[in-house]
């Protein structure tokens, strides 16, 4: 008996005990787990309303180019209107008693005239030149340059919005460039196109 516990005590001493081995899901337990990075699947959706495309002329938006000759003859037009209309009667009558001239001989003048006032050359020959004292139909010119004038100061804007203009705005803003040139008839050569600058020469 002794020989056997001498002989245990032996091997004990040559083969120290040994820790027990880890199992495969011990390992995996010990593994710092960190979060998973957020993919492009992950991420926070975005709102799901329709981006609305608005149109890039806008109704209210003017246009970036309108002819002169457009708006000479939209005026021309106008003007002539007026001159012949029961609105312009009462300033017609002051304006008859001051040159001494009949409504008759005025409304010819005009309605002979009407139709072709729709250019520069056209609506400067139906207005005095200053010249020429004998200038035919002279009286008549200047009647209707005075009912022009009034047109331009007091009317423009009744008239833009009752008519079918679509760029009403910019029509608005040639009315002092036409007034200048029906002042001034001799100056009245040309008119800028409107390009972004609505107030030059």
């Amino acid at each position: 008996m002794r020989f056997l516990k001498n002989k245990i005590a032996r091997a004990s001493s040559l083969n120290p005990p040994t820790l027990p081995q880890e199992t495969p899901t011990q390992k995996s337990a010990q593994v710092i787990q960190f979060p998973p990075k957020e993919t492009s699947l992950q991420k926070k959706p975005q709102s799901l309303r329709p981006k609305q495309d608005f149109p890039s002329h806008s109704p209210w938006m003017l246009k970036k180019h309108i002819s002169g000759d457009n708006i000479i003859k939209n005026y021309g037009r106008a003007m002539t209107n007026f001159a012949l209309s029961g609105i312009a009667q009462p300033y017609l009558q002051t304006i008859m008693s001051e040159l001494n001239i009949s409504l008759e001989s005025f409304s010819n003048f005009i309605t002979k005239r009407k139709k072709s006032a729709n250019c520069i050359k056209k609506l400067r020959a139906m207005l005095p030149m200053g010249t020429d004292e004998d200038e035919e139909d002279l009286e008549v010119k200047v009647a209707f340059q005075k009912i022009c004038i009034v047109f331009l100061k007091f009317f423009v804007a009744n008239w833009l919005y009752s008519s079918k203009i679509a760029e009403k705005v910019v029509h608005l803003q040639y009315r002092f460039k036409i007034l200048r040139r029906v002042r001034n008839p001799q100056y009245f050569t040309y008119l800028k196109d409107f390009s972004h600058a609505p107030f030059s020469n």
